[in-house]
């Protein structure tokens, strides 16, 4: 399994886990985009902050934010060599999973 370490490769880009994981599925919603990984039940907070990767100014509206979280996988996926794919998770919104959650 590759496993990047975060905080080594993007400094406090990428603080919304501590490790990009094939499998970690990047969501968003209308106030930012984030790294959602099975088991999750809510969005991390940190300092009573959540941790977005990218946050919403309010000038955005949710389409252009599935269209960040697509921009945001691609980049991750181009930095860590895992493919990304769009998925359903049936809550309403299209996801990107990094690389392949079996290896």
């Amino acid at each position: 399994m590759k496993i990047i370490r975060t905080r080594a490769a993007f400094s406090t880009a990428l603080l919304a886990k501590t490790a990009i994981r094939p499998g970690d599925v990047i969501k968003h919603n209308i106030g930012g985009v984030y790294i959602w990984r099975q088991g999750d039940s809510y969005l991390e907070t940190i300092l009573g902050k959540q941790k977005y990767i990218f946050t919403n100014s309010d000038t955005m509206s949710i389409v252009q934010m599935q269209h960040s979280a697509l921009e945001v996988a691609n980049f991750i996926g181009l930095l860590t060599g895992m493919s990304v794919t769009e998925i359903d998770l049936h809550d309403g919104v299209t996801s990107y999973q990094l690389g392949d959650p079996h290896q």
